[in-house]
């Protein structure tokens, strides 16, 4: 096997590994609201490939490349955890286990690490809150991306609704009214048009960010 076969093959395997990470990143996040760190770096609704550079990233934090086949473990005993809303760091968790000469093992690591996030210590869920957006201009596709990123198990702030003006000068509800943000980035959201919607169901929603 040539060194290109050997660094192709150790590739497709470090992939492999990121693929299978995604699912339980999305299970944690959007079933117990937890929010999967590396280095304080998000990985939630993060591709395969985002998901190794952030690991390769490590190396700025720790002066070491932190791979995959590291934290998939910890990732794995997390969701055998009851935990609640919580932001947990799989790369301090590989670290400090690392340095730890007790010989425990990774499950049992993990369990000890984020004790105070699990069982009887960890945090109530607390009741979703409905936000109507009016507008949606820069800001608000900035704080509609924003709602929808942090959504998790809607516990916290949903964006329900965007009203915008219609043709005729009467507000129309939609999540959409373009293909990208004010970023000139995709705007990652399904859409789905609803017309008429009266003013009198905007002001009746129990929170409202207005932006133009």
């Amino acid at each position: 096997m040539t060194l290109n076969e050997d660094s192709f093959t150790n590739w497709k395997h470090r992939e492999e590994i990121a693929e299978s990470m995604i699912p339980l990143i999305g299970k944690l996040h959007r079933e117990r609201d937890v929010t999967v760190l590396l280095h304080s770096r998000s990985l939630v609704n993060k591709s395969v490939v985002s998901i190794l550079k952030t690991h390769r990233f490590a190396r700025q934090i720790a002066g070491a490349e932190l791979s995959v086949t590291d934290t998939l473990p910890f990732l794995q005993a997390l969701t055998a955890l009851d935990l609640g809303p919580s932001q947990i760091d799989i790369g301090l968790l590989a670290e400090k286990h690392r340095a730890d000469d007790r010989g425990l093992s990774v499950e049992e690591f993990t369990a000890e690490a984020v004790a105070g996030a699990t069982g009887a210590n960890k945090i109530e869920c607390r009741e979703g809150r409905d936000v109507v957006l009016y507008g949606f201009g820069r800001i608000g596709r900035l704080v509609a991306r924003l709602l929808i990123e942090k959504a998790g198990s809607g516990n916290g702030l949903r964006l329900r609704a965007i009203v915008v003006r219609g043709a005729a000068g009467g507000p129309v509800r939609t999540s959409s009214s373009g293909p990208r943000c004010c970023a000139a980035t995709p705007f990652t959201a399904s859409s789905r048009a609803r017309s008429p919607w009266t003013r009198r169901t905007a002001r009746s929603s129990p929170m409202a960010t207005r932006s133009r």
